[in-house]
């Protein structure tokens, strides 16, 4: 990117996000005057909230057999990429199901402390014979800590090709890897690969059907699901980096995660590792606090509405009007154009 002559001829460059923009001018600095952004336009039409009572048809009609109608459900869709870091979404659910972590009950922070029976027997006798050494919360250092609960009512619904390990993460290995398993914690939309999938028609039912958005992708050119979501009004549990989290941040309509920074091996290009723990503080207010989720969809959805088709498109035309007064503008400077 540091060589900005593919650009040369360009009137406009016009990227997807500002967060886009900024790292396209970072690269090639030349290209700052002539470098927009635009959002996607907002299906709002297709992609729209379902009422609880259709919600709960929608239900009955397409969630598996096995999964119980009034569960809590967080999607995912996207490829199976590197950079999407699949792997968190299992890690995440394993640990929403199994209770495996403590919860802090001075500040509300969670650690990850696999809490066997053993460290519950030490904990028990410490408590209650006198000098030893607790679990501390790696937080606030208080030994306040209790081993959190497992949700057994949480699942996880991925539309994601590659669900036998063909892609960049091997999910068949992740399932083992974290315990979790198809037809009883997690489920795969049947039917989706190369040649099938569903209909554009069918795609907003998903939304309609879950509960929350689990985006922890380690970084995006635009994130067309999170926006998908937000037209849905769905909330969204996010990683806090790149195009996806400026409009998510800017509608306030999810949970932002924070984590660590990699670069992807053959670009150098950084993504965010999300923080387990946070995501799962993220998930659990959503799940604990359903009023919350109601809000950020709202808020999302309110966002979105300032760019329709319509809208958006008439801010193209203006982009394309504006560039060519410009471009006319030039060339008559030059000579190129008949004085007016």
């Amino acid at each position: 990117m540091a060589d900005a002559g593919v650009f040369r001829n360009a009137d406009l460059i016009v990227t997807c996000s500002s967060f886009s923009r900024k790292v396209l001018v970072t690269a090639c600095p030349a290209l700052e005057s002539k470098t927009d952004y635009m959002y996607s336009p907002a299906d709002i039409e297709r992609f729209k909230p379902a009422s609880e009572e259709d919600k709960k048809s929608l239900r009955e009609d397409l969630l598996p057999d096995w999964m119980p109608r009034d569960a809590f459900i967080l999607g995912w869709i996207g490829r199976n990429q590197w950079r999407k870091q699949t792997w968190l979404l299992y890690a995440v659910l394993h640990y929403l199901r199994s209770g495996k972590y403590s919860i802090c009950q001075n500040c509300a922070r969670i650690t990850l402390i696999d809490w066997h029976p053993g460290l519950q027997r030490h904990r028990d006798e410490v408590k209650s014979d006198g000098p030893g050494e607790l679990p501390v919360c790696q937080y606030c250092r208080s030994n306040e800590v209790q081993r959190a609960e497992p949700l057994t009512d949480i699942f996880l619904w991925l539309h994601l090709m590659d669900k036998k390990g063909e892609g960049d993460w091997p999910l068949t290995e992740l399932e083992y890897q974290f315990n979790v398993r198809p037809g009883r914690d997690l489920h795969y939309t049947e039917g989706i690969g190369e040649m099938a999938a569903l209909a554009p028609a069918d795609m907003p039912l998903l939304f309609q059907m879950w509960d929350g958005l689990l985006y922890l992708s380690g970084g995006e050119g635009f994130g067309l699901p999170a926006w998908e979501a937000m037209c849905s009004g769905l909330p969204v549990v996010f990683t806090d980096y790149s195009s996806h989290a400026e409009f998510l941040r800017g509608a306030n309509g999810g949970l932002p995660v924070s984590g660590i920074f990699q670069p992807e091996r053959k670009s150098c290009i950084w993504r965010m590792i999300a923080d387990i723990p946070q995501a799962l503080e993220a998930v659990r207010k959503l799940y604990f606090n359903r009023e919350v989720g109601r809000q950020l969809g709202s808020n999302g959805r309110a966002f979105v509405q300032n760019y329709t088709p319509a809208i958006q498109a008439a801010k193209w035309h203006e982009m394309f009007q504006r560039v060519l007064q410009e471009s006319h503008s030039h060339c008559r400077s030059q000579g190129l154009l008949p004085q007016q």
